[in-house]
């Protein structure tokens, strides 16, 4: 169902794309930042997340050392 959601979105097979649903990490724990960076081969500073939740999108990608822009609500 997600994968045809974002291929409607505009998306394709050449994005690389994490689903905690599908790979058992998460944002609220913060693991899946770290998960990201390995599976990409980058720095974390390489990638900029966006989110709208302060604690999963803004503190634990800091942590993390992610890159991150708040969307207000």
């Amino acid at each position: 169902m997600i994968n045809k959601i974002i291929h409607s979105a505009g998306y394709d097979d050449s994005e690389k794309l994490f689903l905690s649903s599908t790979i058992g990490k998460t944002k609220f724990r913060g693991d899946i930042y770290g998960y990201v960076v390995e599976k990409l081969g980058c720095n974390p500073e390489d990638i900029l997340h966006i989110g709208d939740n302060y604690q999963s999108d803004i503190l634990n990608a800091k942590a993390n050392g992610v890159l991150f822009f708040l969307i207000k609500k």
